[in-house]
């Protein structure tokens, strides 16, 4: 996304360009910029009040995207909105941000920024932010920023400017400093430019087929928050705070082997039972199940009879429970002084509480179920397991009545017959 030209962007255009023909370099910078090759460019030291933040940028872009929805658009050339972005800042990276602005403020700054004509920050807006913090707790008036001028504009080039921003944002160097949901967006961004998936690639520094992969993610990511909530869509944060983009990469991983067909399964599901897999690992996710138990149920939906008994069951239980709760926007309303985010946080505690125990029993029966499709070729382990199940009942129990109970133990009666038979059939073949 690209910001719109603001009240004061030829302002701050007339005094970079003041800047720049005054030719007092500081230092230079070599940039790959509408060539092939890197070039050399020169940095100069620029007054932060002609600078602004660029709220779209890859660091902090499940921030705003969540802000924004929230509460309406950011405006970085305000007060307000400065803060706000600086506050995003920090929180993106806290530990990693202490220790940059420990490195500033004894060493100052050492690697230059990149920021466009009108001083839009392409390149260095955490140091910026840091710079700008230091000044502020040493009632300091005159803040600098060390960084290359463009000749673009976001609005003049974007192409070329997203080009740049991406390299330095998300190249294999820069890609530590992120949260692991940024790549999904700014793979989302870039293709909505324009962009190649070879080009993609080749500015994120991954794999040529990681930007489809990545799409992928980024849709079941949608999905996942829209079937908890609709008021969630484009809430990207909450990925973050709930830690669940593991799970979701191995879903993906899930949907693509069952949409293509495996073996191991005894049967061929169809969109709409790939569907119903996907809600009810949603379900799952949402309760806090890790990944260990979230592949017994991938490896459950192998074997069709088992998985449609545990599964129907289970979101029966878990829509029930989701039908009693309250949307994010009428806990908002209900709400208005509780920060959106302590909002989410109560109302997915409660959901967890609410379905610990179902989902403990979806695991358990899905373990068991899955076990003795994998042990039906060892009958002697089946049998011992049975036997040991059966000697375990406690008869003494005030449970341990009625007719229900006793047809169970007719129809174990009755297996165990056939069983014998078939066992003494054999035998009777064998001395033959």
């Amino acid at each position: 996304m690209v910001p719109k030209t603001d009240n004061f962007s030829h302002e701050r255009e007339a005094a970079l360009t003041k800047i720049k023909e005054k030719n007092d370099s500081v230092g230079t910078k070599n940039l790959v910029y509408k060539s092939k090759t890197a070039e050399t460019q020169q940095v100069y030291r620029i007054p932060v009040k002609y600078l602004i933040f660029n709220q779209y940028n890859g660091r902090i872009g499940t921030y705003v995207q969540q802000e924004e929805k929230i509460y309406g658009p950011i405006d970085a050339t305000t007060e307000a909105g400065e803060k706000i972005i600086m506050e995003f800042l920090w929180d993106s990276k806290v530990d990693r941000n202490k220790t940059t602005k420990k490195s500033l403020k004894i060493q100052g700054q050492i690697e230059p920024g990149i920021v466009t004509r009108d001083g839009v920050i392409i390149d260095g807006n955490r140091r910026c932010m840091l710079l700008k913090k230091l000044a502020e707790e040493n009632n300091d008036l005159d803040v600098y920023f060390n960084a290359v001028i463009l000749d673009d504009t976001l609005q003049s080039d974007p192409t070329a400017i997203r080009q740049l921003e991406t390299m330095f944002q998300m190249g294999v160097d820069a890609k530590v400093d992120y949260n692991p949901i940024e790549k999904y967006l700014k793979t989302r961004e870039l293709m909505n430019d324009g962009f190649s998936d070879e080009k993609i690639a080749e500015l994120m520094g991954v794999k040529k087929t990681d930007p489809k992969k990545f799409m992928h993610i980024l849709e079941l990511m949608d999905e996942y928050l829209e079937s908890i909530d609709a008021d969630y869509i484009g809430m990207y944060r909450i990925l973050d705070e709930f830690k669940v983009e593991g799970a979701l990469v191995d879903l993906s991983n899930f949907v693509k082997k069952h949409e293509r067909g495996s073996s191991g399964k005894d049967w061929e599901p169809d969109a709409s039972d790939i569907d119903d897999f996907k809600q009810v690992y949603f379900s799952a996710l949402r309760t806090g199940m890790d990944s260990k138990d979230l592949r017994i149920l991938d490896k459950l939906f192998n074997y069709r009879a088992r998985w449609e008994a545990i599964s129907g069951r289970y979101l029966d239980r878990v829509d029930e429970i989701s039908e009693g709760e309250s949307s994010f926007n009428q806990l908002r309303q209900d709400n208005p002084d509780e920060h959106p985010m302590i909002l989410i946080r109560s109302k997915e505690k409660e959901y967890r509480n609410n379905t610990r125990n179902d989902s403990q029993k979806i695991v358990d029966e899905a373990n068991y179920q899955v076990s003795l499709e994998t042990e039906k070729e060892m009958p002697e382990k089946l049998l011992r397991k049975a036997l040991e199940a059966l000697q375990g009942i406690n008869t003494k129990q005030e449970s341990f009545r009625g007719d229900g109970l006793k047809d169970l133990c007719n129809s174990i009666g009755a297996i165990t017959s056939q069983l014998s038979e078939v066992l003494s059939h054999k035998s009777s073949s064998e001395s033959q």
